[in-house]
């Protein structure tokens, strides 16, 4: 995957499994839009970094019209929030 699609990715994890999940403040949203989450889990496994495959998340996406990408790592997460200094 290059840039562009990882953005796009971001994007997708935000409209797909954030939003849906009732996550509106916008500094968390902005957050995990731009992060490159993709930086924190190894390189094999990039490609899957913003999927998650809960079907309440998927459904939820897919009623609201959005193509869903789907996969959660709560590492990648956590990681993600420690490097924005934001509690664990």
């Amino acid at each position: 995957m290059d840039n562009l699609q990882f953005a796009h990715s971001r994007k997708n994890m935000v409209d797909c499994q954030l939003r849906p999940n009732k996550v509106t403040d916008e500094r968390v949203l902005t957050a995990f839009e731009t992060l490159p989450r993709e930086e924190f889990v190894p390189r094999n496994q990039r490609a899957i970094a913003y999927v998650d495959d809960r079907p309440e998340n998927i459904a939820a996406g897919e009623a609201r019209g959005w193509r869903c990408v789907q996969h959660s790592d709560a590492d990648g997460t956590r990681a993600a929030f420690r490097s924005l200094g934001l509690p664990v």
